[in-house]
């Protein structure tokens, strides 16, 4: 693209930028992105090209309520979101909260012939539940013509978040294949709902099953212990930490206040533990 093709005058610094690379590169790239999306707004009719490298540059940086703003000046200067980027709108319409924009986004799809599409599938059926709205998330499910593990384990987010644990274990012992995702989600359900007892339960089915727990499982389970006094499950959780996870800081966080609600945190259980944030272990003493 040539600066001449440009409605308007960037800077200089941002016009050169343009003759080192092309702008869908520039968008692509996080360090010169924030630029090249000054240069976009000054595209005077963006290529299909060029509106999927900027939507998916903004995915890409979590920009979520910038791209839905983006969407809207799009639309406004006859441009037409990339079949390939509807996905990611609708993500991002989940991800901010945004109901309204995200239920334009359905009809956009259905006009567009999209529904079709196993990711507008998917990603419709996580907006709905993100939502709140499980009747809409179930209807884009069962509409599916195969019910992949993860807009199952959306639906079962969905469940726990409204407290519905027995739609939500229903789905989960329907799944034909449990990924460590579909685990997590069904632990972290019961744990919402109190019912610490159940969680650890299925922790331990998912151990016998050969399912390999993750960051995510291992803070739960921690976090279920620390709460319950369970000292044994956490030890067992503790052995299951790789050397990676323990720098994590939130799997430090609950295993450091795991051994501290356990009445454990003696110099033995410190020194077992790792290291660690002198910070956190100040605020634990």
């Amino acid at each position: 693209m040539e600066p001449a093709l440009l409605r308007t005058h960037p800077p200089p610094a941002i016009v050169r930028l343009l003759k080192t690379r092309p702008l869908h590169a520039l968008l692509s790239d996080p360090s010169t992105s924030r630029a090249a999306r000054q240069l976009f707004d000054a595209v005077t009719r963006p290529t299909a090209a060029l509106c999927g490298a900027l939507i998916s540059s903004l995915s890409k940086l979590s920009l979520h309520r910038y791209l839905l703003g983006s969407v809207l000046s799009l639309h406004r200067r006859g441009a037409c979101v990339p079949p390939g980027c509807v996905p990611l709108v609708i993500k991002a319409c989940a991800l901010s909260a945004s109901s309204c924009q995200g239920r334009q986004a359905h009809c956009h799809a259905l006009v567009r012939g999209l529904l079709g599409d196993v990711f507008v599938q998917t990603a419709l059926v996580d907006f709905y539940a993100k939502n709140g709205d499980m009747n809409s998330a179930v209807r884009v499910f069962e509409e599916m013509p195969v019910k992949d593990p993860i807009p199952m384990n959306c639906l079962i987010t969905g469940y726990s978040k409204s407290g519905d644990v027995e739609n939500a274990r229903r789905l989960f012992e329907c799944m034909p294949r449990r990924t460590s995702a579909s685990w997590n989600s069904m632990i972290a359900c019961y744990a919402h709902c109190g019912d610490f007892q159940e969680a650890l339960a299925l922790f331990d089915r998912m151990l016998r099953d050969g399912a390999k727990p993750n960051a995510i499982t291992i803070t739960t389970v921690l976090s279920i212990c620390a709460k319950t006094g369970d000292l044994s499950t956490g030890k067992r959780a503790r052995a299951l930490i790789g050397e990676d996870d323990l720098d994590n800081m939130i799997v430090h966080t609950a295993l450091v206040e795991m051994y501290v609600k356990c009445r454990l945190l003696t110099r033995h259980g410190r020194s077992s533990i790792g290291c660690g944030s002198g910070m956190l272990w100040h605020g634990a003493q």
